[in-house]
């Protein structure tokens, strides 16, 4: 299971902010594998007919299980987690504001989500 913490409950458009990932297993513990450059992470920031929410993914590509083709340790970071124990990890991000849009930016996951002050 993955889940998204934030640092704040609120901000403002010129804030920096903390994205908090952790995954826990669902039953018992178990070897998850991430990319090193984290791109089987794929969070956005979209907005909803009812309200703002983010929206987050994890990629199933290279998530659970052995490698397929041998090894891979130059591509990718094993970790076994538990409930006691899960993987976590923290992002930094900056929200931005230009005359019509709200930007969202998570340069270490290489995000760049926008939104129009429109729909806010």
């Amino acid at each position: 299971m993955l889940y998204l913490e934030f640092d704040k409950e609120t901000y403002q458009s010129t804030d920096n902010f903390e994205l908090i990932i952790k995954v826990y297993p669902i039953e018992v513990e178990k070897t998850i594998r991430f990319y090193k450059d984290l791109n089987n992470i794929e969070i956005s920031f979209e907005r909803n007919v009812e309200e703002f929410k983010s929206r987050e993914e994890l990629n199933t590509r290279f998530i659970e299980g052995p490698p397929t083709f041998g090894e891979d340790s130059e591509y990718i970071d094993e970790f076994t987690i538990s409930k006691e124990k899960p993987f976590g990890k923290i992002f930094l991000g900056t929200i931005s504001e230009s005359i019509n849009e709200i930007v969202f930016e998570i340069p270490e996951l290489n995000i760049k989500n926008k939104i129009e002050k429109f729909f806010i």
